[in-house]
């Protein structure tokens, strides 16, 4: 089992990832996690690629998730499974509300926590975006990605 996981903050993905590694003895990778980390020690797109072929070379079985478009691309290539979470901004917004705060959104020059109205803005934002966070992009990755495939448009 590999399956890739994207979608805006707060559409579920690491829901549904934790729900699939819970399953079985599955490794789990965020995006996220390379993203932020790997962006504050202004290595972002070099040492997050690395530490993805990694995982993903290493791993027989796993789930990665995240939003950040250059990384889901690359991901693509290795996965079986493409799922996108696509529950609408609303959901997203009310989702990131009530869920607890972890340290995955942080500010990119003091690793502090990002503010919820900060995250809220930019889920708001998804459907508008034209960088590597958008709908839009999220679309067509999902669209141009010929193996199996689904869109979850609810909350799971």
């Amino acid at each position: 089992m590999r399956i890739l996981i994207i979608g805006c903050t707060g559409s579920g993905k690491s829901a549904m990832a934790q729900r699939l590694v819970g399953l079985k003895d599955i490794a789990w990778l965020s995006l996220d996690e390379l993203y932020w980390d790997n962006k504050a020690n202004g290595k972002y797109l070099v040492d997050s690629l690395s530490a993805l072929y990694e995982f993903a070379e290493w791993n027989e079985n796993w789930v990665i998730e995240g939003c950040q478009c250059d990384l889901v691309q690359a991901a693509m290539g290795f996965c079986e499974e493409l799922r996108f979470m696509n529950p609408g901004c609303e959901a997203c917004v009310s989702r990131c509300i009530n869920k607890p705060r972890n340290n995955k959104h942080r500010d990119e020059t003091s690793k502090e926590e990002t503010p919820l109205d900060r995250i809220i803005a930019s889920v708001g934002q998804y459907e508008y975006r034209r960088d590597g966070f958008g709908l839009d992009k999220h679309k067509a990755l999902f669209d141009s990605f010929v193996g199996a495939k689904k869109e979850y448009t609810v909350v799971i």
